[in-house]
């Protein structure tokens, strides 16, 4: 019977190319939602203080206050000690407050792909643990049998030589 290739050598179904690119694509993923991350802090920070930087009411006036307002909005944490007091600004807030939700999401989501890709991992080495303690217990009864069969012929090869 020809080996195919999602088959080892044993013939068992192969998934550890499958479980190592799933992770690679876990690690694809929190690098992407990194990056994204950082640039979105990054523009709506930007965006956030050219908007409300010279506006009488705001309580934005200086670039890090922009930052920690978009890293506490984008996290959905929003204690209120920084928030925008123009139209623009406030339209700036609530696209930073829909992608903070989705990044939530997708962080979530991440995570438990993840736990579950472990859990087939987990699967997967109790099968062959289980795979090797048969053919561990199969070369056992081989080598009993070997030994019996050796003592056979040792037996039959002395009466022979007595005879």
């Amino acid at each position: 019977m020809p080996r195919r290739e999602d088959q080892d050598v044993a013939g068992r179904k192969n998934t550890s190319g499958r479980m190592w690119a799933l992770r690679g694509f876990h690690l694809r993923v929190v690098v992407a939602v990194t990056v994204v991350t950082v640039v979105i802090v990054a523009v709506s920070s930007f965006l956030l203080w050219l908007l409300e930087r010279d506006h009488p009411h705001s309580n934005i006036k200086r670039f890090g206050d922009a930052v920690w307002w978009a890293m506490e909005t984008i996290t959905t944490v929003g204690y209120g000690d920084h928030h925008p007091t123009t139209v623009a600004g406030r339209f700036v807030a609530g696209g930073l407050m829909v992608v903070g939700v989705a990044l939530v999401g997708v962080i979530t989501a991440t995570v438990v792909t993840w736990f579950f890709s472990e859990l087939d991992v987990l699967r997967e080495v109790r099968e062959i643990e289980a795979e090797e303690e048969r053919a561990e217990a199969t070369l056992a009864d081989i080598l009993v049998q070997l030994t019996l069969l050796n003592e056979r012929l040792d037996r039959l090869e002395s009466d022979r030589l007595e005879s």
